[in-house]
């Protein structure tokens, strides 16, 4: 059997074919010698009364066992009939029980995910998490709460921790703590917090929001781009399903500069030098060390926090020619505002788009996947 049930199952199957030849082993070699020592006259032996009422039982489940035997051979024509009929219901309960992979444990911890508007900042990331983690504190089932931003390939994502009490502090299992904690946290602004119990066997591709994942991949982005929205906006509306997010994010903001090269050339202005300037005032360079007795501090090049907040921040930047003074950026540059991935997922290679979703209490995965 292929797959991951198939080694699943290869584990207890070579455990059981060697308990099976184990047993082989020994009841052809060392049974027959250990019976001759072992075993006695029963005459000889007199019993005690722990026998003597075991041995009434074994009796009576030997008759009854034997009687319900000779029944079943003078009746054949209802006992198929028995047969035939549970075999229908065997197979008509299997097509009708819901069926899922891996039960849902509860581990005592809690994971989750944080997903900020695309465009956000570390500062409102950092914000919007401080308040997650005080409304996720304020539950009395919570004993610690751990949670980071950035990671992962994008700026406004982050990772929250939680530790549980003990369950017989708290009371309540983890689903239900992460049911109670939902509405309080959708409510809060900017970031949206994906909560999902912690399990000790994990199946999946890669780690996501949910417990659950649909992948579609492509060779190409553009499809991605255009099936990915509607995927997530089909599975949003199914009923049962819980937390649906899309690892795609193509809507990250992008400031696209263009120089004017013979003009440029012209004042001495290099692209090297260009670069230079605008990676001075937004990609906090270390330029120097400062060392003391006990540490050492790094300083890093930065325009004031005030001047990188919007593309505006551009206007500001001037540029040192070569006889022509200083001149702004925007005399040899034009500015367009555009938008681009923010992270590019792939699975096996190819272009991948891949929607996590979690199953409401009465939801079976059979049934999620059906719909």
């Amino acid at each position: 059997m292929s797959g991951i049930v198939g080694r699943l199952f290869r584990e207890f199957a070579i455990t059981l074919s060697t308990a099976i030849v184990v047993s082989m082993l020994i009841s052809l070699t060392t049974t027959p010698m250990m019976c001759a020592y072992l075993l006695k006259d029963e005459r000889t032996i007199k019993h005690g009364r722990a026998y003597q009422i075991s041995e009434r039982g074994f009796t009576w489940m030997i008759s009854t066992y034997s009687r319900s035997l000779k029944w079943v051979l003078e009746h054949p024509a209802p006992v198929l009939t028995i047969l035939l009929l549970t075999i229908a219901l065997n197979f008509y309960l299997i097509d009708i029980i819901p069926k899922g992979f891996f039960p849902q444990q509860d581990t005592g911890a809690i994971m989750g995910s944080v997903r900020g508007p695309q465009d956000a900042s570390f500062p409102v990331m950092n914000n919007s998490i401080l308040e997650l983690v005080n409304v996720i504190k304020a539950d009395p089932a919570i004993a610690d709460v751990i949670a980071h931003t950035g990671g992962g390939g994008a700026t406004n994502g982050g990772n929250i921790y939680i530790a549980l009490k003990p369950l017989d502090v708290r009371k309540v299992s983890a689903p239900a703590i992460i049911d109670r904690l939902r509405p309080k946290l959708n409510r809060l602004p900017v970031a949206s917090a994906f909560l999902q119990a912690a399990q000790d066997l994990r199946i999946g591709g890669r780690s996501s929001n949910a417990m659950y994942q649909y992948t579609i991949q492509s060779d190409n982005v553009a499809d991605l781009a255009h099936w990915g929205p509607i995927l997530l906006a089909g599975m949003q509306k199914l009923p049962g399903f819980q937390d649906v997010s899309s690892d795609a994010q193509n809507a990250g903001l992008q400031e696209l500069i263009s120089y004017d090269r013979p003009t440029a050339a012209r004042l001495g202005i290099t692209p090297q030098s260009l670069d230079q300037s605008l990676y001075s005032a937004f990609g906090q360079s270390e330029v120097s060390i400062i060392y003391t007795q006990l540490n050492q501090y790094y300083v890093v090049l930065e325009v004031a926090p005030q001047y990188w907040q919007s593309p505006d921040g551009l206007k500001n930047i001037y540029l040192n020619t070569t006889g022509h003074g200083i001149i702004p950026l925007s005399s040899v540059s034009t500015e367009q505002a555009s938008t681009t991935p923010l992270i590019i997922n792939h699975t096996s290679s190819f272009p991948s788009v891949t929607v996590s979703f979690n199953l409401a209490a009465n939801m079976s995965l059979s049934d999620a996947t059906a719909w």
